[in-house]
C-alpha cells in the first residue's frame, strides 16, 4: 500500500496535457505508426481521451488521470452488448476480477504505470 501511495503521488505530480493521451495510448497498445490505425483501436483511444478528461474523479491534468482512464476503460467499459442485464452484470464482474488479478487487463495496467512513471517518456 505504501508503494502504491508513492506511485500515486508521483503520477499526480506530473502534468499531462490532453493532447498527450493519444500518444500515450498508442505507446501503451504498441500501435505501429507506419500502419493505418484500426477503427477499434481508434475508438479505444477516443474513449481513453474522454475518460482522461471526464472519467470518474479525473480532471485531465496529470499522469494519474491517464492511469485512471486506462483502469476505467479496462474495468468498466466494454463494447459488447448483452440483451439481459444479468448477463451484462456478470460479464462486468468477471472482467473486473480478471483485470485486477491477472491476464490482459493486469498486464496493460502494469505497462501503463511503467510508461507514465518514467518522466523521460514524452507522449507527443
Amino acid at each position: 500500500m505504501i508503494k502504491f501511495e508513492e506511485t500515486v503521488k508521483i503520477l499526480n505530480s506530473i502534468s499531462m496535457h490532453p493532447d498527450e493521451i493519444d500518444g500515450f495510448m498508442k505507446r501503451l497498445y504498441r500501435v505501429d505508426l507506419k500502419k493505418p490505425i484500426t477503427r477499434q483501436r481508434e475508438r479505444k483511444i477516443d474513449k481513453a481521451r474522454d475518460l482522461f478528461l471526464r472519467g470518474h474523479g479525473n480532471i485531465g491534468e496529470t499522469r494519474w488521470d491517464a492511469l485512471n482512464a486506462v483502469t476505467e476503460l479496462l474495468d468498466h467499459h466494454h463494447s459488447k452488448r448483452y440483451k439481459s442485464p444479468g448477463l451484462a452484470r456478470r460479464a462486468r464482474e468477471n472482467r473486473f476480477v480478471s483485470n485486477n488479478l491477472s491476464g490482459y487487463g493486469d498486464t496493460i495496467k502494469q505497462r501503463a504505470v511503467k510508461l507514465l512513471i518514467n518522466t523521460d517518456n514524452k507522449f507527443k
